[in-house]
């Protein structure tokens, strides 16, 4: 189900979400026109013009998404 983003969301830039979600060893940019291109990945993005543009509420969404539970011993 594809939400709207939340009325105080914020629009980031690819290097802005590629630092987000490399952690301390940031993601490509280009790794994201890569997902974009070949739908790679579901990360949802604006295009503006010429310019591409993330929802921070996706980007966090798409970390969640992403999260795994340690193993029970």
């Amino acid at each position: 189900m594809i939400t709207p983003p939340q009325e105080n969301d914020v629009l980031l830039d690819p290097p802005t979400v590629a630092a987000i979600l490399g952690g301390t060893k940031p993601l490509n940019v280009g790794s994201l026109a890569v997902w974009r291109c070949t739908k790679r990945h579901n990360l949802r993005y604006v295009k503006v013009g010429r310019w591409i543009r993330y929802w921070r509420s996706d980007v966090m969404r798409f970390l969640r998404e992403r999260e795994q539970s340690p193993n029970k011993l």
